[in-house]
């Protein structure tokens, strides 16, 4: 909207998105992806391919590691294991 900034209307729409923000938390959270998880879709949505990450992570054989064991593992509990890779927030996946 085009509130302007000090007014009745402005102060209504941080009040309006305050209960929308704490509406969605309690009945629609979503939790924050896998490290894993992030990586990959973010290499969808740019169309990146392995070879893409080595800078970031430093080495060929990590990235092809990493993304090999993840998505090979039949199951949740040896993908969790393989967190343990990661040190940095998912945050920092943005990808530029």
């Amino acid at each position: 909207m085009d509130a302007k900034p000090n007014t009745q209307e402005m102060d209504e729409l941080d009040i309006l998105a305050t209960l929308v923000e704490a509406y969605e938390e309690k009945y629609y959270k979503i939790d924050a992806p896998d490290p894993i998880s992030a990586i990959k879709f973010r290499m969808e949505q740019e169309n990146l391919q392995q070879k893409d990450l080595i800078p970031l992570f430093g080495d060929k054989s990590i990235v092809s590691k990493i993304l090999k064991v993840y998505f090979s593992s039949p199951n949740k509990t040896s993908q969790v294991s393989h967190r343990r890779y990661f040190s940095w927030q998912v945050s920092l996946l943005y990808l530029v």
